[in-house]
């Protein structure tokens, strides 16, 4: 017998590790770039907030507020990107008498109302794929490939538990390049917490062959995540897209974030800010520096320029010197008299592992 867990235990363990919406879009994104799309569109849809919609829920279930009224407070809450689509909603919920129905088309508005697409033309899944690497929670065919010598950001497996750390309802679209039809996968989170002591492998979840596509070459991915579990207002979007999300791509590239991440929110394009050249022209210090192997041993080079007191230290450190100043130095509690620190070295094939790379650094006296 081998071991087994409740559906709902699924649902605790994204929680865990996707502790916040910004590492669940960040998690996405990261997916994305991985598949080697050279461009990432993110699109949020909000036409009624969460507290909004969870606030005409509780005047519909726990008041006796007439249902004019409840759509009366809909109507001012909502905002209008799509009018055909929200007036058709309002209109539809005009025209409902019974409670528990208008609660039912309330729901299920609601959640074509307010999504959050992911879209990319990397490399795509096929039927396989979704079956034996996106549904198969902690497979690390990445990690694989990692070591091998790619350098994929992410190679957990456990990035696509970030849907359900957005919103109840998943629809994933992808294809290879050379398949003939797009391949299509529905997820409703909402079962595997509705489902008592039911176990996670008993919930029938299968991917299925969708509409043909009209160029065989096509290829991508395009994530689709309905009835959101909070608010995404345009102030609150940004805040993440200038977060987390911008740290991971080159700053000092200007525009390079906008040309991979293509952000709309409610059809209005969001821009992701790069840093100003001139706020990098007026730093009172900065460091350039390299570090590589040379017929086998590490080497760091750089420069640090001192332009308030107009002068410069060159960088040069070869050998047993990068040995040195790379170890780990902790401060650990010791009795007087013994060394109040404890080093751990690295070892040259962890340095191996890492690398060759550039850096810049900007310093900025704030006194």
């Amino acid at each position: 017998m081998s071991f087994s867990f409740e559906a709902r235990t699924l649902l605790e363990l994204g929680k865990e590790l996707i502790s916040t919406d910004e590492v669940a879009l960040y998690e996405l994104i990261k997916n994305a770039v991985d598949a080697g799309s050279p461009k990432v569109e993110i699109r949020v849809r909000s036409s009624l907030a969460y507290t909004d919609y969870r606030e005409a829920v509780r005047r519909l279930r726990e008041t006796r507020e007439a249902l004019s009224e409840v759509t009366s407070f809909i109507r001012g809450k909502m905002v209008v990107d799509d009018r055909d689509q929200c007036e058709a909603c309002l209109s539809e919920l005009d025209r409902i008498t019974d409670r528990e129905i208008y609660g039912e088309k309330l729901d299920a508005h609601y959640a074509v109302l307010n999504s959050i697409a992911i879209k990319d033309t990397g490399e795509g899944m096929s039927l396989d794929d979704l079956n034996d690497v996106y549904l198969r929670i902690g497979t690390r065919h990445r990690r694989r490939r990692n070591e091998e010598g790619a350098t994929y950001l992410g190679d957990k497996g456990i990035g696509r538990l970030s849907a359900m750390r957005l919103g109840n309802l998943l629809t994933v679209l992808t294809s290879k390049e050379g398949e003939s039809h797009w391949n299509v996968l529905n997820v409703n989170w909402g079962v595997f917490s509705h489902s008592d002591d039911m176990l996670v492998q008993d919930i029938e979840i299968a991917p299925k062959r969708g509409k043909r596509k009209t160029e065989p070459n096509d290829q991508g991915t395009a994530i689709l995540i309905r009835n959101l579990n909070a608010d995404w207002t345009l102030v609150r979007f940004k805040e993440l897209l200038d977060g987390k999300i911008a740290r991971f791509i080159d700053p000092f590239e200007a525009g390079l974030a906008n040309r991979l991440l293509v952000a709309r929110h409610n059809g209005k394009r969001v821009l992701i800010p790069s840093i100003p050249k001139a706020l990098m022209k007026h730093a009172h210090a900065s460091c350039r520096a390299t570090f590589r192997f040379e017929d086998g041993d590490p080497v760091i080079d750089g420069r640090v320029d001192y332009r308030e007191k107009q002068r410069a230290t060159v960088i040069e450190a070869r050998g047993s010197e990068v040995m040195t100043v790379s170890r780990t130095v902790r401060k650990r509690r010791a009795k007087r008299g013994h060394a109040a620190f404890e080093e751990t070295p690295i070892s040259r094939g962890d340095l191996a592992k890492l690398g060759g790379f550039d850096l810049e650094v900007y310093w900025y006296n704030r006194r």
